[in-house]
């Protein structure tokens, strides 16, 4: 494998810049990827949102990140109400620490997504398309 000047391996020194440069726009990278997957992304690209937010999510410190999330989920595009964003954040965190799987936060994003698609009503939050949502992803 081919190996830099510092001792890493190409792999690894992408890997690093990756990292740094998404450490930098952490913020703007949930939030785009959050409003994306309430509906404002084509369907399509929600695997490779998932992917991205997964890899994200992932990387440098949870307070950070969870700091990110908190502040993107307070826009009003996010319309499933405040136990969602709960519970939204907690997936994020199960992703994390590896308890969720791409496949796993792929289903949730999808799910949120066709939900907002299918959003006609004022309060969308009370509906029980809502409720069996949160339910389905505790």
């Amino acid at each position: 494998m081919f190996q830099t000047r510092l001792g890493m391996s190409q792999d690894q020194h992408v890997r690093s810049y990756a990292t740094e440069s998404i450490l930098g726009k952490r913020s703007e990278i949930v939030h785009s990827l959050l409003v994306g997957s309430c509906g404002n992304f084509d369907y399509n690209s929600i695997q490779s949102a998932t992917n991205l937010l997964y890899f994200v999510v992932g990387v440098g410190e949870w307070s950070e990140t969870e700091a990110s999330v908190v502040e993107s989920l307070r826009q009003a595009y996010f319309a499933l109400g405040d136990e969602c964003k709960t519970l939204t954040l907690r997936v994020l965190e199960r992703c994390r620490q590896k308890i969720l799987t791409p496949a796993d936060l792929g289903a949730f994003l999808e799910e949120v997504w066709r939900i907002h698609q299918a959003s006609g009503e004022e309060s969308l939050a009370t509906t029980d398309v809502v409720e069996r949502f949160t339910y389905r992803f505790q």
